[in-house]
């Protein structure tokens, strides 16, 4: 491995000298030697090392464990180094979790294995833990709905595995319903007349993303909601719907069509009114087109919609 930086904490000069000189052989950076615990806490938090080497039992008010106590908040990976391992002293150190023992006089092959897999662990670590936290930020600061289900009993029903928190704002439920563990049937009574459970299980069986088209829900909580889906496969097995609750689009289309219903009709009734009206009247769109026109209208200027 390359780029790897080392800090190393001993209080031995001549010991602290062979052991950078090991580490630069393997192509390793040692910025730094600290003699004792309290420096070594001030130059982690200087330079954050990708790794702690240090000596369990230094000199003066700080030892290696104490050091690491505190150093470890940092999350940076350490190993020990320890001429002493008594049981003792290896008990109290696992309460600080290090990632290796090596015992003094250390083989320079166990000591490069052991950094490189400590370095490499906590590379992963940190690499998932963004992913993870870029997911749950995904995940609760999306606009639409997003559940996240596994199988049971073969596909036929499946249950919560995550959800985003606003999931009540959509499905017209109270928030303490919502648990996860729970199956779909039971938060969603009439979900199978819905139609989703059937897109669930093509896509859990196929892996092949499914658009399930807008689709009224309703049941003894739900007044009836509209929602259309988009299911997708994880690489887990289990599945993902993300829900968009369309139900105020609709009724702003129901509305529309109220009002176009009712425009139309005054629209036929002054059409009316015009053509039967005794005086030269006319109806021009924004064009000046005929719309309508009296019969007047017609006989005294000789022109008519049309």
């Amino acid at each position: 491995m390359v780029d790897i930086t080392i800090l190393l904490v001993e209080d031995e000069s001549v010991e602290s000298i062979d052991i950078k000189r090991t580490l630069e052989s393997f192509g390793y950076q040692v910025p730094y030697v600290a003699p004792n615990g309290q420096e070594a806490i001030y130059k982690a938090l200087e330079l954050k090392p990708d790794l702690i080497l240090i000596d369990i039992n230094l000199e003066g008010e700080i030892d290696g464990f104490e050091a690491i106590s505190k150093i470890k908040e940092l999350d940076i990976p350490f190993i020990y180094l320890t001429a002493h391992p008594e049981e003792s002293t290896i008990e109290k150190t696992k309460l600080t979790e290090p990632e290796r023992y090596i015992i003094k006089p250390y083989n320079s092959t166990e000591l490069k294995y052991a950094i490189d897999l400590a370095v490499q662990k906590n590379r992963i670590w940190k690499e998932l833990k963004i992913s993870e936290n870029k997911y749950t930020n995904f995940f609760n600061h999306m606009s639409n709905v997003m559940a996240v289900y596994e199988a049971v009993d073969n596909g036929k029903d499946f249950i919560f595995k995550d959800f985003k928190q606003a999931v009540e704002n959509i499905e017209h439920i109270e928030k303490e319903d919502v648990f996860i563990g729970k199956r779909v049937t039971e938060i969603f009574p009439e979900v199978k007349d819905f139609g989703v459970l059937d897109a669930f299980k093509r896509v859990w069986e196929t892996g092949t993303p499914e658009y399930f088209p807008e689709n009224r829900y309703k049941d003894g909580k739900d007044p009836g909601s509209w929602r259309e889906i988009w299911i997708y496969k994880l690489p887990t097995g289990e599945i993902i719907a993300i829900y968009n609750d369309v139900t105020e689009c609709k009724k702003a289309e129901k509305e529309l069509k109220t009002l176009n219903k009712a425009l139309k009709k005054r629209d036929e009734e002054l059409k009316y009114f015009i053509e039967n009206a005794p005086v030269a009247i006319a109806m021009f769109d924004t064009h000046m087109r005929y719309i309508a026109a009296s019969s007047r209208w017609i006989k005294d200027y000789r022109s008519s919609p049309g």
